[in-house]
């Protein structure tokens, strides 16, 4: 790698360099020890950074933050259905045209003299492995189709047989790495940005008949969830039906992941849920609320203690059960009755108590601003809730569920009347000295505006009905200086009035006493000439 030049006769006079040419040395410097870089434990971190700086990839990113840090740095939360907001530090970023070239010939310095055995020996390496993911995901993405072809690939040099059908050395290399924690990581790359062609030879000869096998293993199930992603309306439909039958035996196994999978995908592709319905419900008897508590794996007790002292740690079967229950809810009828009829059948103690559970709540959450679920279903629920408002407001994790009910009550997007939002705001306003000696309860009432409606329900009542949200938008946000400038020119204003008014006052006052002096002197004129 050729040593980065000055890109400015500035910099040669000054000394110093740009962050494009101390990339570029960095670079240049590492030349010539790639290979052993890539398997050390704390410089192969450094290389990963390089290949995402000189790709112009986001350095915040839920799939790169898990290539760069290892688990314990993760800073694992529970993945809810709320998009996240979007940040510039989570776009591609432009760079130049050298970064593109230090690219290529960093990738070719740590996999270019590296031959088939060697590569699918790094493949099952827990530092390599990383190393091997971002770059292959670099030249699926960037290259595509032709990139796959080429002989020298990465891609080609991992799976050479064309097609790796079953028998050839790729196949078993494919099947070997389907359950290797370390090596499966790879392959749900290769699932994910393989060309079209390419995929539909691996699923059709190493996937389709062992669908219902695969879904069974702990790590060959996340390939599979990769695979499903990107199936078409039939094969995802005979999917379904190799997989309805054993529906029961992957919720006891806590295969949640590939059935979220299959509901999600039922919607986008508009396959009938029929069947996923009737192979969910599971038909012994049981009502709808315990059939949900026990899809939640809900406690019979409140766990506010408990979670309290294991300081928050969350059950990621529990997690998973979750994200479940909100796909279902996304999705149309019948199988969003397996949840709603659940939460409606609810009584107050139970929907407390699940409001509570970190897991469970975020499933109320999303039957409440879920716009698929019906009106006057969640109009029931809301009226449990206010009911225990209070109760609500004032725990950690249940208050969140008040956010959401604000959030589902709007009468312009959700058909609800305003009068549910009057009632809950009554509750609060009752329990006032309450919430606000609780740091959830405070904000909740911020999340409310119960000081707007307290002193102005007036203008509160017109919020809530959508109006003012509305005018506000059309109009441009003011600075903390021109909102200054009006309250000046109105107080300015304001004075200016009461000195008018007070001079009028004056001359009317004047006026009346000159009025009644003439008169006096018109009754003596009158006296003297008729005397």
């Amino acid at each position: 790698m050729a040593a980065p030049s000055n890109e400015s006769s500035n910099d040669q006079a000054t000394g110093t360099l740009s962050i494009e040419q101390l990339f570029l040395g960095t670079a240049a410097e590492l030349e010539g020890n790639l290979g052993f870089l890539m398997v050390d434990r704390f410089a192969s971190h450094t290389l990963r950074v390089l290949l995402l700086v000189f790709s112009g990839r986001p350095l915040v990113d839920q799939h790169t933050t898990s290539l760069l840090q290892s688990k314990k740095k993760e800073h694992i939360t529970f993945a809810s259905k709320v998009a996240p907001k979007t940040s510039a530090s989570g776009q591609s970023r432009t760079v130049p045209e050298s970064f593109r070239a230090a690219l290529g010939q960093l990738m070719q310095g740590m996999v270019g003299g590296l031959d088939t055995t060697n590569l699918r020996a790094l493949a099952a390496h827990p530092v390599a492995n990383p190393l091997l993911q971002l770059i292959l995901d670099l030249e699926l993405s960037q290259s595509g189709k032709s990139k796959a072809k080429d002989p020298d690939s990465l891609f080609k040099r991992l799976l050479p047989d064309d097609p790796p059908e079953e028998g050839t050395e790729s196949a078993s290399f494919f099947n070997g790495m389907l359950y290797d924690p370390i090596g499966s990581r790879l392959l749900e790359v290769i699932v994910t940005n393989s060309p079209g062609k390419i995929f539909k030879v691996l699923y059709r000869s190493l996937f389709r008949d062992r669908v219902a096998d695969l879904a069974k293993n702990e790590t060959a199930s996340y390939v599979l969830v990769k695979a499903l992603e990107r199936l078409n309306k039939e094969d995802l439909e005979d999917s379904v039906k190799q997989l309805c039958p054993m529906m029961q035996s992957l919720l006891e196994r806590s295969r949640t992941s590939v059935i979220t999978c299959l509901v999600d995908r039922c919607r986008v592709r508009e396959v009938d849920n029929t069947a996923l319905y009737e192979a969910l419900d599971p038909k012994q008897g049981e009502e709808a609320a315990e059939s949900l508590k026990k899809l939640l794996c809900l406690s019979p007790v409140d766990d506010t203690e408990t979670r309290q002292k294991h300081g928050g740690k969350q059950d990621p079967n529990k997690a998973h059960a979750s994200l479940l229950a909100q796909s279902i809810l996304e999705a149309s009828t019948p199988l969003q009755s397996l949840v709603t009829e659940g939460i409606l059948a609810m009584d107050e103690p139970t929907l407390l108590h699940m409001a509570k559970d970190r897991n469970a709540t975020h499933v109320l959450q999303k039957f409440l601003t879920c716009t698929s679920v019906a009106a006057l279903s969640r109009r029931a629920v809301m009226h449990n809730i206010t009911n225990m408002a209070k109760d609500l407001a004032l725990d950690a994790v249940a208050s969140h569920v008040l956010d959401a009910f604000w959030q589902g009550s709007d009468p312009e997007s959700s058909e609800m009347k305003p009068f549910v939002r009057e009632r809950l705001a009554e509750t609060l306003l009752s329990n006032e000295k309450t919430l606000r000696d609780s740091v959830s309860g405070r904000a909740v009432w911020r999340t409310w505006k119960m000081d707007m409606y307290k002193t102005r329900r007036y203008e509160w009542k017109v919020e809530a009905k959508g109006q003012q949200g509305q005018q506000k938008s059309q109009q441009p946000l003011k600075t903390s200086l021109e909102l200054a400038r009006e309250r000046h020119a109105v107080a300015t204003q304001s004075q200016a009035s009461r000195k008018e008014k007070e001079k009028r006052k004056k001359g009317k006052a004047a006026a009346s006493i000159l009025t009644g002096a003439n008169a006096r002197a018109v009754v003596d004129l009158v006296a003297a000439s008729q005397s």
